[in-house]
């Protein structure tokens, strides 16, 4: 006992130190019980043989089982931790957690008094059956005994019940009270506190939403959903009815606080829950709106309590749902809609519904991130973007090509496979008062995964730019300019016609430009992109990508990686980039781009009179040519050493079959023209056509013109004369001046060491 009494003691300690209290207790109500029962028969003359004697203890001990004290335990330890939970909403106004401590501790105590009194009486009656068990005139004492310890026993726990429900319609009272004085539901009240709790440990993370958009203001919907201790609550007063599964806030943040009130601007309700609408169309400063937590569809909860049995009541739930949602965006101002977390889909009683989303977008900039059910987007004004990598939205199939509008898309969701999405769904708690049980259903979410049995099609209206999910989806462009990003997964990408800006971004990708002027961006993986006709740029960032040409001007630009260029007919401007690439300018006058910190490159040109290679950041007093078989290489300095070994192996670049002949004697592998950093160049006449591979090695130096700056102008102007044709570029353009660096520095020294191995 002083152990449990020490404020300090550990918890393991005290609760050993209870077990065994009370083993010591129960024993010494047995050998009370035990010692009187073998007074009485001594004083009978009846047996007290050791034997007997053992027989009575036994029976007696038997009747008294620790067990039976474990449920008044738990109550008092749960009424222990609701006691400390519920600190922290007293001061936010809620008393319902202590209450239902309270009415634990209180019931408890009623267990544990009852539990007491019959583990007496069930011993005495263990012992007299015990102690008559060898006297036929015990025996009717045993009986009349037996039957006075059974009946007060059933009293006691008939009066159990309506001991407990006492307790429950004291705290029903309590509630009832307090709404009369505040004129407000109390468990709506509950959820208010949750809330409160919320934004007091959220608040950086809400602060930081507007900021993470670039925009003045955050506007965040919170759902709180089903709280076990409130719906407990509602149970044990006969209050389930009057509960609601949760309930939605908004909340209003600039400069990195809360706002207290709803901003001054908005006359009108922003946010409905029941009636499903958002109106921010009087907003007077770029806002986000964003749902922090899965919120349920629109809809009004109707709850009714019925008895189901004895002591058994069902709380049924009937949500009179909205299958929309109306959203109004802000009207001059940027607006971006969030509905990633906004549940779309509904399942209950095997059956499936579906809530839309309509926007009504304003006349600025916007950006909407998707959900994953319907939606239709009326985006209005300004450059508008539609993203759908936010949440899982399934396989896409993004189509323009029956559009009679620019900006008009359809946009198909297969929700097969292993799509995982946010499903509304109806779940039951039971809550215990004695006998009484109470059965209450609320409203929940699960991630679905599987299938699943919608349509679900968006419509998109005066979109510019749509980005791709998580899967491998489909873009088809139409007879308008369309701009696509492929975002994850191995997407198919079609341009068609029209100006097109089409982007792979991650996974394997296939991209295909179509008519028009387009531009081509890979992203990583390792993709496949297709010009079509008309001038084009295209460009594979990293992975081991595949770029062909058609058009009359185009720009190839490989990226990192091992990557494949093709030119068509046309001029081209092919620049693998680092790696090991292959370069084929195809028919035109071509100009190939090569730095130092590239790869072995292989240049297979295939004709035209006027093609050009230009060393954006070598010197030739760096580089060395060799022949090998009807290939020449190039070999490039490392560390200031440039060699060439006997198994050839190349640092630079390999033009292939540079000394072949066609069967007419014409040659039309070679590149006319090369042209270091510094503005020299070499012509094809001045590599001998005689010289074979015993001949060794030329150094570049020794066959190159002199330094003339106007041989650098004069491959600038070719290069902006290719760029000024290709759709949406001009010469400043800081993505294609990665594309080569035209030093215009005559006075760079180089001191390099030529060495041969043989």
């Amino acid at each position: 006992s002083f152990i449990l009494g020490n404020s300090d003691a550990h918890t393991g300690t005290k609760a050993a130190a209870g077990i065994e209290l009370t083993t010591q207790v129960l024993g010494n109500v047995g050998k009370a019980v035990s010692q009187y029962i073998l007074a009485q028969r001594m004083a009978q003359g009846l047996s007290t043989t050791a034997a007997s004697a053992g027989l009575i203890t036994s029976a007696v001990m038997l009747a008294i089982s620790p067990l039976s004290f474990l449920a008044a335990a738990d109550k008092f330890e749960r009424a222990k931790q609701l006691e400390s939970y519920s600190e922290r909403f007293k001061k936010l106004n809620y008393e319902g957690d202590a209450l239902l401590a309270a009415f634990h501790k209180e019931t408890g105590a009623i267990d544990a008094a009852l539990t007491t009194i019959n583990t007496v009486l069930s011993s005495v009656s263990a012992g007299v059956s015990a102690a008559s068990s060898a006297s036929l005139i015990g025996a009717p004492i045993s009986m009349l005994v037996s039957a006075l310890t059974g009946t007060i026993s059933g009293i006691l726990e008939a009066s159990k019940q309506a001991m407990f429900e006492h307790v429950a319609e004291k705290f029903a009272a309590r509630i009832n009270e307090w709404e009369k004085e505040h004129g407000k539901n109390y468990f709506e009240n509950g959820y208010d506190a949750r809330h409160a709790a919320f934004l007091e440990d959220s608040l950086s993370l809400l602060a930081d939403f507007s900021r993470q958009h670039a925009v003045e203001r955050a506007v965040a919907i919170t759902q709180q959903h089903w709280d076990e201790k409130i719906g407990e609550l509602a149970g044990i007063t006969r209050n389930a009815d009057r509960s609601q599964s949760g309930k939605a806030y908004i909340n209003y943040l600039e400069n990195g606080g809360l706002l207290e009130a709803q901003p001054k601007e908005f006359t009108q309700q922003v946010f409905d829950p029941q009636k499903g609408t958002i109106d921010l169309s009087t907003g007077n400063v770029s806002s986000v709106l964003t749902f922090i937590t899965p919120t349920f569809t629109p809809g009004e909860e109707v709850r009714e309590r019925k008895q189901s049995g004895k002591y058994e009541y069902m709380t049924s739930l009937i949500v009179n749902g909205k299958d929309t949602w109306s959203v109004k965006g802000i009207k001059n101002h940027k607006g971006v809609y969030d509905y990633s977390k906004l549940i779309q889909f509904v399942e209950k009683n095997n059956k499936h519904y579906q809530a839309r989303i309509i926007s009504e977008l304003g006349d600025k900039d916007d950006v909407v991130y998707s959900g994953a059910g319907s939606s239709e987007v009326f985006a209005g004004e300004g450059y508008d973007t539609v993203s759908y990598n936010k949440t899982d939205v399934g396989k896409l199939t993004i189509d323009a090509t029956g559009a009679s509008k620019p900006g008009e898309y359809i946009v198909s969701k297969n929700m097969y496979g292993d799509v995982k999405v946010l499903q509304e769904v109806v779940k039951e708690q039971e809550v215990s008062v004695g006998k009484r049980t109470e059965k209450i259903q609320y409203r929940d979410f699960e991630f679905r995964t599987g299938g699943i049995p919608y349509d679900v099609i968006d419509n998109l209206h005066s979109v510019e730019e749509l980005i791709g999910g998580k899967h491998d989806d489909e873009f088809k462009g139409g007879k308008f300019n369309d701009i696509f990003h492929g975002a994850d997964g191995n997407d198919y990408i079609e341009g068609n016609y029209g100006n097109d800006r089409l982007y792979g971004d991650d996974g394997d990708d296939y991209i295909s430009g179509g008519q028009g002027d387009d531009q081509l961006f890979g992203g990583s993986g390792n993709d496949k992109l297709s010009g079509g006709d008309g001038n084009n740029y295209l460009t594979g960032g990293s992975g081991n990508d595949e770029l062909q040409a058609h058009g009359a001007y185009n720009i190839l630009s490989g990226g990192t990686g091992d990557d494949k260029l093709y030119g068509g007919g046309g001029i081209d401007l092919l620049d693998g980039g680092e790696g090991n690439d292959y370069l084929n300018g195809g028919f035109g006058n071509d100009i190939y781009v090569y730095g130092q910190n590239y790869g072995h490159h292989t240049i297979a040109d295939e004709g035209g009179k006027g093609d050009r290679l230009h060393l954006s950041d070598i010197s030739f007093d760096d580089i060395a040519f060799k022949r090998v078989g009807n290939d020449l290489i190039m070999n490039k300095a490392i560390n200031g050493v440039l060699s060439f070994n006997e198994s050839n192996d190349v640092n630079g670049i390999t033009f292939k079959n540079w000394f072949a002949k066609d069967a007419s004697g014409a040659d039309n592998h070679l590149v006319e023209v090369i042209t270091d950093k510094d503005g020299r160049e070499i012509k094809v006449d001045k590599i001998p056509h005689n010289n074979n591979e015993r001949s060794g090695y030329i150094k570049a130096s020794n066959i190159a013109s002199e330094k003339n700056m106007v041989n650098i102008t004069s491959v600038a102007n070719d290069i902006n004369k290719i760029i000024s044709s290709v759709s949406g570029f001009d010469s400043g353009d800081e993505r294609l001046a990665s594309l080569y660096n035209l030093s215009l520095h005559q006075n760079n020294t180089h001191s390099t060491t030529l060495t041969t191995t043989v």
